[in-house]
């Protein structure tokens, strides 16, 4: 068996390869990182983002390449209750930084809501991440909160529920 070690590769310009350079094409898959959970989240019932304790990280090859977020699992609301979720990276709330509004007081990337009675959904919450610009590890994690009412917001509620976190970074 043999051993190759470099300290930089470089285009024969000398410029850093880009993902096409090292034969990834826009549009495929250079790595994804999975975290699963078991439990229910932190109920997230304030005015403000909280944090739900639920987080990815993925450290990207390439500063271009576009992050995909997706958290999947059953969320919740008591009757009457409105509650918004966001993604945070390293501490930003992701929905100030992508060109929507940046009223983060009455807004939020996803929305759950319940006019009469306890309810569940099946939910599923992606953002497309490509303002990152970075190669060191990226935290993504889930915040929520509530909006109007009075009641839980869980995502998701119950103690044997599981949740899904997925990160895929993909080449431009």
């Amino acid at each position: 068996m043999s051993v190759l070690k470099v300290d930089t590769i470089q285009t024969t310009a000398g410029a850093a390869p880009t993902a096409k350079d090292l034969g990834f094409a826009a549009g495929s898959v250079v790595q994804t990182q999975v975290a699963r959970f078991s439990g229910n989240s932190a109920n997230m019932n304030t005015g403000s983002y909280t944090s739900s304790g639920r987080s990815i990280t993925i450290t990207p090859k390439f500063a271009n390449s576009l992050i995909l977020i997706r958290y999947t699992a059953t969320s919740y609301v008591n009757g009457g209750v409105q509650g918004y979720f966001t993604f945070y990276r390293n501490g930003t709330n992701l929905y100030n930084q992508s060109g929507y509004s940046t009223n983060s007081s009455s807004q939020g990337l996803m929305q759950i809501m319940s006019a009469t009675g306890d309810a569940f959904f099946p939910s599923s919450g992606e953002f497309a991440d490509n303002s990152h610009n970075s190669t060191s590890a990226l935290t993504y994690t889930l915040y929520g909160k509530l909006v109007s009412g009075s009641g839980g917001v869980f995502w998701p509620p119950g103690s044997v529920d599981a949740a899904t976190f997925t990160a895929m970074e993909i080449a431009q």
